[in-house]
C-alpha cells in the first residue's frame, strides 16, 4: 500500500491525460500498482472496522458480552471457550478462531467494553533445576450460590527455568499456609538448589539494614535446612529480580480465574476451586509456548521434563521433610497438645497463639507468631496412629488388679446391654 498523497497525485495525473508509464516514472511507483490504483476508486483507503464482516457476528452478541465480562476481556480465555463450546454461543460444531480475531471483534463490534492492555516483560535467566521463586495472590471470586464474591488467598510457585508453576488454595496467608504449600510443592515437583521469596514475615523476620542480609523466620529455616536449600530472598513486587512468579501471578488472574469464573456455577467452594485450577494448569499453562536463551520456542511441559532431571528427590522426603503447620493457643497452664504429648512452653506464652511444624518422622517445632523457637521435641510413631493432632496425653495405665475389675465390669455391662 502506498501513501495517500501518492495515490491521489495518481488519480490527478490520469486525470490531466497522462499515459500509465509517464504516471508510474513521475511517482516511482510500478506500472501495475498505478492500474490497480486507477481500476478500482476506493483501492487503498481503509476499510472501516464497523463495516467488516466477523466470524463471530453469528454469534449470539448478548452470550458474547457476557463471556467478555466473566472473562475479565481476556482474549485468551474467550478463545478457548468459543472453540471448547461453540454452540453455547450458537456458531458451528467446528468454529474456530484466533484471540487475535477475538480483540478486532470486540474492539469493532462492542467499544464499550473493549480495554487495552499493557504487558510489561523483563529479561530473566537461570540455570534448569537452580531455583523456585514463591509468592501469595490475594484475589476476587465469586462462588456458587453467593450475592458476592469473596477473597481468596493462593499460594503459588514457579520453576524459574522452565516456567512449571504449582498453585494452592489456601484459606489464609498465615505461616502455616506459607509452608504447606512450599512443602507440597517441592513433594510433589521436586528440589531446586533455591527458593526466592520476598520479605514476607512469615518467611523473613527482619532485614540488616547495614548490609542487606535477611534474618529468616526459623520455621522456614527449619524446612529449607534439611534438603539443602538455599533461601533467597528480595523486595516486594521487584519483577526485575522474581519477574517468573510476578507475571505468572498476573497470569493466574487474568487467565485461570477468569476460565474458572465462566464455571463459577459448578464452584461452590475452596476445594472445588482447587481442582479447577489444578485443570488449568495442566491443561492451559504447562501447554504454553514460550521462548527460551536460543531464540526458540518450547513447551513448558516438555521445559519441565527436562529440568525434572536436575531436581532433587531424596528417598528419605516423606521423613524428613513431609510438614504439617497449624496454627494453637497455649493453655492456661502455658502448654499443647500434640498427638498425645504435652508440650510444656515459657510461662508468658499463656493463652497466646503459637504455630506448630510436624515431620512425618515425628520431630516438632514450635515458634511464636514472631518467629522465636519456644520449644522442640518428638512425637513418638505410634502416637501418629493412636492419637489425633491436638488430642490430650495418654492417661496413666491402671494396674493389673484394676484393670482386672474394669475388664470384668465392662464385660457385665456388655451382658447387660445383650
Amino acid at each position: 500500500m502506498i501513501d495517500v498523497t501518492i495515490s491521489q497525485r495518481i488519480r490527478h495525473l490520469a486525470l490531466t491525460g497522462m499515459k500509465i508509464r509517464q504516471i508510474a516514472k513521475e511517482t516511482g511507483v510500478a506500472r501495475n500498482t498505478v492500474r490497480q490504483y486507477l481500476r478500482e476508486a476506493t483501492h487503498g483507503l481503509k476499510k472501516s472496522e464497523g463495516t467488516r464482516p466477523f466470524s463471530l457476528d453469528k454469534a449470539n452478541a448478548q452470550k458474547l458480552r457476557e463471556l467478555f465480562n466473566s472473562a475479565n476481556g481476556n482474549s485468551v480465555v474467550i478463545q478457548r471457550r468459543l472453540q471448547r463450546e461453540p454452540q453455547s454461543y450458537g456458531l458451528e460444531p467446528d468454529f474456530t478462531i484466533s484471540d487475535r480475531s477475538v480483540r478486532r471483534y470486540f474492539k469493532a463490534r462492542h467499544p464499550d467494553l473493549s480495554t487495552e492492555a499493557v504487558d510489561p516483560s523483563f529479561a530473566f535467566t537461570t540455570e534448569p533445576g537452580a531455583q523456585l521463586q514463591i509468592d501469595f495472590v490475594e484475589a476476587r471470586f465469586q462462588f456458587a450460590g453467593k450475592s458476592r464474591a469473596e477473597t481468596v488467598y493462593i499460594f503459588e510457585a514457579v520453576y524459574a527455568w522452565s516456567r512449571k508453576a504449582y498453585v494452592r488454595v489456601c484459606k489464609d496467608m498465615t505461616q502455616a499456609s506459607w509452608l504447606l504449600g512450599i512443602a507440597d510443592c517441592l513433594a510433589r515437583y521436586g528440589i531446586p538448589r533455591q527458593i526466592l521469596c520476598d520479605n514476607d514475615k512469615s518467611l523473613v523476620l527482619s532485614t540488616d539494614r547495614a548490609n542487606g542480609k535477611p534474618r529468616f523466620h526459623p520455621a522456614f529455616l527449619w524446612l529449607c535446612k534439611p534438603l539443602g536449600i538455599l533461601p533467597i530472598a528480595c523486595r516486594p513486587r521487584r519483577a526485575k529480580t522474581k519477574g517468573r512468579i510476578e507475571r505468572f501471578g498476573r497470569y493466574l488472574q487474568e487467565n485461570g480465574l477468569a476460565d474458572c469464573a465462566i464455571d463459577r456455577d459448578k464452584i461452590p467452594d475452596r476445594i472445588h476451586l482447587q481442582k479447577a485450577l489444578d485443570r488449568w494448569v495442566e491443561e492451559v499453562a504447562d501447554r504454553r509456548w514460550v521462548n527460551i536463551s536460543d531464540g526458540h520456542s518450547r513447551m513448558i511441559g516438555d521445559l519441565y521434563a527436562e529440568e525434572k532431571a536436575l531436581l532433587s528427590f531424596p528417598h528419605q522426603l516423606r521423613t524428613t521433610f513431609d510438614i504439617t503447620t497449624w496454627v494453637t493457643k497455649a493453655s492456661k497452664l502455658a502448654t499443647v497438645n500434640v498427638y498425645g504429648i504435652t508440650v510444656q512452653l515459657p510461662k508468658d506464652l499463656v493463652d497466646k497463639v503459637v504455630y506448630v511444624s510436624l515431620r512425618a518422622n515425628g520431630e516438632i517445632l514450635i515458634t511464636t507468631t514472631g518467629g522465636a523457637v519456644v520449644a522442640q521435641s518428638v512425637i513418638p510413631p505410634e502416637n501418629l496412629r493412636e492419637f489425633s493432632r491436638d488430642q490430650a496425653a495418654a492417661p496413666k495405665l491402671l494396674s493389673p488388679i484394676r484393670q482386672m475389675h474394669h475388664e470384668k465390669t465392662l464385660k457385665e455391662y456388655e451382658d447387660i446391654l445383650d
